[in-house]
């Protein structure tokens, strides 16, 4: 069984093992890069994405660049406090919500992956 790539970009080095381990837990297979490294290629094989948004433009720019190349954005925002679906992203969640929600986001969006049991 294939393990899904999930592209994290997340600055904060806690934050970012805090993802990654939850990501890993869960079956799939993060790839960490900095919101500065992703203005390159995106990864080949990656099948959804997670954007610690700040509202900085370099991530406005990021995530423009994963929407024109058709991958689904699950937004993390430390700016809200209720999950929500809000164009041109698929997901935004609070950063202070559950693991769980991240999941299930995912999921949902990428339905026919292999999951764990």
């Amino acid at each position: 069984m294939d393990q899904l790539k999930i592209l994290l970009i997340v600055d904060d080095p806690e934050l970012s093992a805090r993802y990654e381990l939850i990501l890993r837990f869960c079956g799939y297979v993060p790839v960490s890069l900095s919101s500065r490294a992703i203005l390159g290629e995106i990864p080949a094989g990656v099948v959804a994405a997670c954007v610690l948004s700040d509202h900085r433009p370099s991530v406005d720019a990021i995530c423009s660049k994963l929407l024109a190349a058709v991958i689904p954005i699950v937004r993390i925002d430390p700016f809200i406090r209720h999950g929500r679906e809000h164009l041109p992203f698929d997901v935004v969640l609070p950063a202070s919500s559950e693991p769980r929600r991240l999941i299930t986001a995912l999921r949902h969006l990428v339905p026919n992956g292999a999951y764990p049991a």
